[in-house]
């Protein structure tokens, strides 16, 4: 066989052994930092080499390399880098190239490729996976043939992937410049990844979280203001004004998780979102907390007429018992993170991976199984003490004005509870960071919305009381208004004679609490009960023929607009007795009885009179023209239904007045 045959037979051969070698070669040879070589020998009349399968293994002694600056391991995607690298051959072996670095540029190949050899190209030499972006350079060593040399290199530029990079030099040694005998090829290798960067809070989904949160904080600072303002006022009754502040603060930095709980994390961030999740929702939640055992534990506060001193012993025990309460949870739930998250961050702290491929939302907090055992435990105990306070919440009771403090803090215990459980199941059911994010951060947000409605509704209800209250305010004022005079305290036990009705009468001499009425009554569609009921006592205030025709006309008669709940036999009688008194009324007159004197009414007492008789249809019988015993009869003319509509209000409403009403009995009417 002519030799040049024999030549391209071994060139061939040598190629095709090779590749299948470097199909099951996993990444360059060498690893990052160590300096590998290939040696090659020429064979005449071929640029083959003759040591193909004996390359890539380490340099002897006699060549080094080392990385002056070592390129970055991870590089967004169309950014350039630099690498510099220097190289020392010693005179052991002598270089024959001109110059004596023939070759210097730093190459790149897909790890996916299997190796990074700069002696292989692939199926064909235009095909080749050892990729540079930069030309190369050359460079005499320091003594020409030995010595050494170092090498800069800007503006590297790959694809995105992950790369196995290599600094490579070549040089001869042996023979001459011309005929060399050896060449080496040297790499010294360095791995990073080219990837798309996801800025932190540049994603559209937490542009939209961190809106959302904007007014979250804004809503957060309306309650702390409301707070302020009414600290002293009825409707922070069932509130510690600074307990409420701690629960408000507590709220937004439990708010402020969204902004280190994202897409893009890292170790500081990881850090950052496990406290301010742990602190934030203890100092938010405990005083949620303190009020559920609070409901659950205390006996109700109802305080009642009188001032005993077991009354006073009663509510002491209470404070107490409110004050064992607030110090144990605080002490339990802060104490926790006092203790653990020192520990968790000291002993097992989260830390930061350099990479996770192919996942553009790089969360790279990563934890050990000792730290996720940690955060496993902290946060187990909160979905406990969340799922404990929602168990008592609902199994409290309370009446009256306390029933409705109840069903405040019921709202905002459920609302936490249920966020946190629906941001739990997305948390473990999908994989999608953007779904899992957007859940999570809603369900934070949403926690701490929904945690701090019962103030938000304790004020809501304040200014519907204040709005009824200037509402009946303007009544009063107006002439062309049904009668309504305002009721005075100048004759209590005339107007409530009974106990039962004293404290009805004490109540609903407050425009607030008669309000409150009103509104639960419109609730229930019954407002007529609570209109009925401040019409006989403007009534008794005022007793006229008049008046009395116009409670008959507004809320006795079976046709009337706002007719009360009461019995047919009722409203008959009542219309009867109506009928006689009128009728005696008319027989005094026509007989010119005059009635006995009787005291002088101040000035304010005849100024609300002719108010009311102006506000009257007709003025034809003044109470002062009625007889003495006549008025009587007509004064006690809705004793009756008033006890029946008043008790109706009792039942439907507040068992404290029921209770008391049927301590008293019922009580016979004065006619």
């Amino acid at each position: 066989m002519p030799l040049f045959r024999r030549v391209l037979v071994k060139e061939r051969t040598v190629m095709l052994l090779y590749t299948l070698l470097a199909q099951v070669v996993e990444g360059y040879v060498q690893e990052a930092g160590e300096t590998t070589c290939w040696k090659s020998t020429f064979i005449e009349h071929s640029p083959w080499i003759e040591n193909a399968l004996f390359a890539g293994s380490p340099c002897p002694g006699s060549i080094r390399m080392w990385w002056i600056q070592t390129p970055p391991s991870f590089v967004e995607t169309g950014d350039t880098f630099s690498a510099a690298w220097g190289v020392s051959i010693n005179s052991s072996l002598e270089v024959t190239s001109m110059p004596s670095i023939m070759h210097a540029n730093f190459h790149a190949c897909f790890q996916s490729d299997g190796v990074c050899s700069p002696l292989y190209y692939g199926a064909s030499t235009e095909a080749s996976i050892f990729k540079s972006s930069q030309p190369p350079t050359a460079k005499n060593l320091t003594n020409i043939t030995w010595g050494t040399a170092e090498f800069w290199g800007h503006g590297y530029q790959f694809d995105r992937g992950q790369w196995n990079g290599v600094a490579h030099i070549k040089f001869t040694t042996g023979g001459n410049t011309t005929h060399p005998e050896h060449l080496y090829d040297v790499t010294l290798g360095f791995p990073f990844v080219v990837d798309d960067v996801a800025s932190y809070l540049g994603d559209p989904a937490e542009i939209f979280i961190i809106a959302i949160a904007g007014i979250v904080y804004l809503y957060l600072a309306f309650l702390i203001v409301v707070a302020v303002r009414e600290r002293n006022s009825s409707m922070m009754r069932h509130s510690v004004f600074w307990l409420t502040m701690v629960h408000l603060v507590g709220a937004a930095v439990f708010v402020t998780t969204v902004f280190f709980w994202n897409l893009e994390m890292n170790g500081t961030r990881c850090k950052l979102a496990i406290g301010f999740v742990s602190v934030g929702f203890s100092l938010f939640f405990t005083p949620l907390l303190i009020k559920a055992c609070e409901f659950f534990v205390c006996k109700e506060e109802r305080i009642r007429i009188g001032n005993s001193s077991s009354q006073k012993s009663r509510m002491t025990g209470i404070e107490r018992q409110k004050i064992a309460i607030t110090v144990t949870c605080f002490v339990v739930v802060l104490g926790l993170d006092v203790l653990l998250i020192p520990i968790w961050f000291t002993i097992y702290p989260p830390t930061s991976q350099e990479h996770v491929w192919d996942d553009p939302y790089r969360d790279t907090c990563e934890m050990s199984f000792e730290s996720e055992a940690m955060a496993v435990f902290v946060f187990t105990i909160k979905a406990a003490l969340v799922a404990i306070a929602t168990f008592m919440i609902w199994f409290s009771k309370r009446d009256g004005i306390a029933k409705h403090a109840l069903e405040r803090y019921r709202v905002s215990i459920t609302g936490v509870a249920v966020s946190g459980l629906v941001a739990m199941i997305i948390q473990v059911a999908f994989s999608s960071d953007v779904l899992t994010f957007l859940i999570r951060s809603i369900g934070i947000l949403a926690a701490a919305f929904f945690g701090t409605s019962w103030l938000y509704l304790a004020w809501q209800e304040t200014r519907l009381l204040l709005k009824v209250q200037r509402r009946g305010n303007l009544i009063e004022e107006s002439t062309a208004a049904t009668p309504s005079v305002t009721i005075t305290a100048n004759s209590v036990t005339e107007l409530a004679p009974d106990n039962s009705t004293k404290t009805f009468y004490a109540l609903f001499t407050s425009p607030i609490i008669r309000g409150y009425l009103y509104n639960l009554m419109a609730k229930s569609l019954d407002q007529e009960s609570i209109e009925f009921c401040n019409a006989v006592y403007e009534y008794k205030a005022n007793v006229s023929v008049e008046g009395a025709k116009y409670v008959i006309d507004n809320y006795v008669d079976a046709d009337a607009e706002n007719c009360v709940n009461v019995s047919a036999d009722m409203r008959e009688r009542v219309q009867r007795k109506f009928g006689e008194i009128t009728q005696k009324i008319a027989e005094a007159k026509s007989m010119d009885e005059k009635p006995p004197p009787e005291p002088v009414a101040c000035e304010k007492d005849v100024k609300d009179e002719e108010k009311h008789l102006k506000a009257s249809s007709s003025v034809s019988s003044p109470s002062s023209s009625i007889p003495p015993h006549i008025r009587k009869e007509l004064k006690n003319l809705f004793e009756r239904p008033f006890k029946e509509v008043r008790r109706l209000i009792y039942m439907n409403n507040w068992k404290p007045f029921r209770e008391v009403d049927d301590e008293d009995g019922d009580d016979d009417d004065h006619d």
